[in-house]
């Protein structure tokens, strides 16, 4: 059956993309897509509010078993009216209807248990992506000319900019109101207990924000936070990120003492497949964004890296990762291998410019003004100079795999 429901898959997600189906906004569960390039989404769009001077303020939505509580009606209503029809919708009725499940244990079978006509088939190849086509269309509720608005598969964060900060939170309300209306009608549920609402900015304008009373959702005051984590990575009010890079210190710190207690018990081959697997996973986790730290901040890591050299050399240090990091999604932006909302912040030479240039032929990106600090944390921003300082290998690489040969050794070696 999952072999299947892979080949069913495969012709609808290319359906939805040839026609252009899903939203931009969604990241979850889509081919290019990653928490890196959603959260890369998110913190350029706020940093580059605040870069204009704006009060920005954040909503985080959390919905209760929001996979489990799909309506079957619902749902084939709405894969019928994206254009799913005649047999092929039939085959989806058929798939949602009727189905049953039982549990084996050491041979033993229960009794089969007919399913409820909610949610999403739980462990199939279909049921993320039925998901998105559940959700797709609560953007329509959402003024997306006044309101960013980003989702992961079900986790949804609302940002909204304004010019005061009465206007921001009555600008947020709206939303939540609008948004709300949506959720009620498709038979979803939100836990507005671990809702948050957090606000952006240099202190004067976060305390503005904090001392307007607070922001009501579904008749419930949302509580405000100093700092909130989407996609498990931490936003703090200031747009520091020295909070999460905290964070992955200290749980790179732990894995990194767990493997000294048994360096002496493996070969130097094991303990590199150890360090790759149990400590880089958190340092490269969401680099892109969250690595836009100060100098301060960025000296903290040092200490890692000699650590981790300690154990097993491996010519890397923190900074190295953070520019590879960079250069990567760099690469997939240029080349539309990354979403779009990602590859419309990259802007090579010659997509500016009308006439041939020295700096367009070398594959070089398009210099930006940075107005303040928080656009200069922008991906956007932070990208170019990287960018730019690659040898012409690099930049000038023709498939992904040639690029990371390249740039390994001009970063690692």
């Amino acid at each position: 059956m999952k072999v299947f429901e892979k080949v069913v898959h495969e012709q609808v997600s290319t359906f939805l993309d040839n026609n252009q189906i899903l939203s931009e906004s969604q990241s979850g569960f889509r081919y290019g897509h990653s928490t890196d390039t959603a959260v890369i989404c998110v913190s350029d769009f706020i940093l580059d509010e605040l870069a204009k001077g704006k009060y920005v303020g954040a909503v985080l939505v959390d919905l209760q078993k929001a996979f489990d509580t799909v309506d079957h009606k619902i749902l084939l209503k709405k894969v019928f009216c994206y254009g799913v029809r005649d047999e092929s919708f039939d085959w989806f009725q058929s798939y949602l209807s009727d189905r049953e499940q039982c549990s084996v244990i050491d041979g033993c079978q229960s009794s089969m248990i007919k399913e409820e006509a909610y949610g999403v088939p739980q462990g199939s190849v279909l049921g993320p992506l039925l998901f998105l086509l559940y959700i797709n269309d609560i953007f329509d509720c959402i003024n997306q000319s006044k309101t960013f608005c980003h989702l992961y598969a079900d986790d949804t964060i609302i940002v909204q900019s304004a010019c005061s900060p009465i206007s921001l939170k009555a600008g947020l309300e709206q939303q939540l109101v609008d948004i709300s209306a949506w959720f009620y009608n498709n038979k979803l549920s939100v836990n507005t207990d671990k809702t948050e609402v957090i606000f952006f900015g240099r202190n004067k304008k976060v305390t503005e924000c904090k001392n307007m009373p607070p922001v009501v959702f579904q008749n419930s005051e949302i509580e405000n936070k100093s700092e909130v984590k989407y996609l498990g990575v931490i936003f703090d009010e200031n747009m520091s990120w020295e909070k999460q890079a905290s964070r992955v210190r200290s749980k790179a710190y732990l894995s990194l003492n767990k493997i000294r207690r048994i360096s002496s018990l493996v070969d130097e081959r094991t303990k590199n497949l150890l360090v790759n697997a149990l400590v880089f996973p958190h340092l490269n986790y969401c680099l892109n964004s969250w690595s836009k730290l100060s100098a301060a901040a960025l000296r903290k890591f040092d200490s890692l890296s000699r650590q981790i050299n300690q154990i097993h050399p491996m010519n890397k240090n923190f900074r190295q990762l953070c520019d590879y990091s960079s250069a990567l999604m760099t690469f997939k932006a240029i080349n539309n291998l990354a979403p779009k909302y990602v590859c419309d912040r990259v802007n090579l030479v010659q997509s500016i410019h009308d006439h041939y240039t020295r700096l367009a032929a070398q594959n070089n990106l398009a210099m930006r003004q940075n107005r303040n600090r928080f656009e200069a944390k922008t991906f956007a921003s932070s990208a170019v100079p990287i960018w730019n300082n690659l040898p012409g290998e690099c930049r000038n690489a023709k498939s992904i795999m040639s690029f990371k040969t390249s740039a390994r050794k001009h970063f690692f070696v």
